[in-house]
């Protein structure tokens, strides 16, 4: 049994992503999305994956990464800052400025603020320092499911494809 080290993750990366060009050549492919922020944690992931990338002279037309657990939202702006200053020092050779996506992000409170005009503000500042800091996308996670049931639904709108499990599918 083989143990996934993160030099595997990065040839993964290398294989799935030329082959993925392979089938379509205007197709985009970057990486890593790693679950911490860049600026400590995961600082050591997105450098060794920027440096892989040069060294092996891949494509990286985006790059990802998680935000979460923010006290202020002017934090985004500092994050995305630090990620681009990271892809010039690894990948100097990089033919073109990539996009930086924020693939999850969110308020990250299970208390009081999670369905407030707090949340709601929050989440438009971070969209603005996001902005501000050259994040090209932004996916936010909600986590309504770590509500307590003791208090009441606050679902605002539902999408449920044909994987869901969280409702009963008798009949198909």
């Amino acid at each position: 049994k083989e143990h996934c080290t993160w030099e595997m993750v990065c040839d993964l990366y290398a294989r799935t992503s030329r082959i993925v060009l392979s089938i379509d050549p205007d197709a985009k492919v970057g990486g890593p999305a790693i679950a911490y922020d860049p600026r400590d944690q995961g600082e050591p992931y997105m450098r060794s994956f920027l440096a892989y990338c040069a060294r092996n002279s891949l494509p990286l037309d985006f790059v990802c990464y998680h935000g979460y657990r923010k006290g202020h939202p002017r934090e985004f702006e500092d994050m995305v800052q630090t990620v681009r200053a990271m892809v010039r020092e690894e990948y100097p050779a990089l033919p073109r400025e990539p996009e930086y996506f924020l693939d999850e992000f969110n308020l990250w409170d299970t208390g009081e603020h999670q369905d407030t005009e707090y949340a709601a503000s929050y989440i438009t500042a971070a969209h603005h320092f996001m902005k501000r800091g050259g994040i090209t996308k932004a996916g936010y996670v909600s986590l309504n499911h770590f509500i307590p049931d003791n208090k009441p639904d606050s679902t605002v709108f539902e999408c449920t494809g044909p994987f869901d499990k969280t409702t009963s599918q008798s009949g198909r």
